[in-house]
């Protein structure tokens, strides 16, 4: 019983303590997901910061980067790491998943799933357009509501 309460307490510290993930930039769909289930599932104090592609990032802080736990591998996008590291389960993670894996590991068939085509074009204008902190509040606002509605990709 008391490893239950010393990892439950272990878990809500984590949860809510800052922790700040880098990428490289240009942000991508794959990366602003990864960064939206780390946000919503994972701890919500989490700040994200796209540093100039190429630039060192501490291991620990990277996100969708070659040094990152949570990157695209020939099996899984950067967002479904999240997913499975964390166990994260709900319908609008699920919802995403076949979304992203168009995006980032099938590209070239975009035009063949119209929905995921629809998500990147409504999700691209709101990234930042430049290296910095911050700046993925519309986003992850416009993940929310496409997360909220059924049917079509809100604009």
């Amino acid at each position: 019983m008391l490893l239950t309460v010393c990892f439950g307490i272990a878990a809500a510290a984590d949860a809510t303590a800052t922790r700040l993930y880098v990428t490289w930039y240009p942000w991508q769909a794959d990366s602003v997901l990864a960064a939206w289930a780390l946000k919503r599932h994972v701890s919500m104090a989490a700040e994200f910061e796209a540093a100039p592609n190429g630039a060192p990032v501490p291991a620990d802080q990277a996100l969708d980067i070659p040094e990152s736990l949570y990157r695209r591998n020939g099996l899984r996008t950067a967002y479904e790491e999240v997913l499975r590291l964390h166990r994260v389960d709900s319908p609008c993670a699920e919802r995403l998943r076949p979304i992203v894996r168009v995006l980032e590991l099938a590209s070239w068939r975009k035009a063949e799933h119209p929905e995921a085509e629809n998500f990147e074009a409504g999700l691209l204008p709101l990234l930042p357009r430049q290296p910095g902190k911050g700046g993925l509040a519309t986003a992850f606002a416009y993940v929310d509501q496409f997360c909220s509605t059924k049917g079509a990709t809100p604009r």
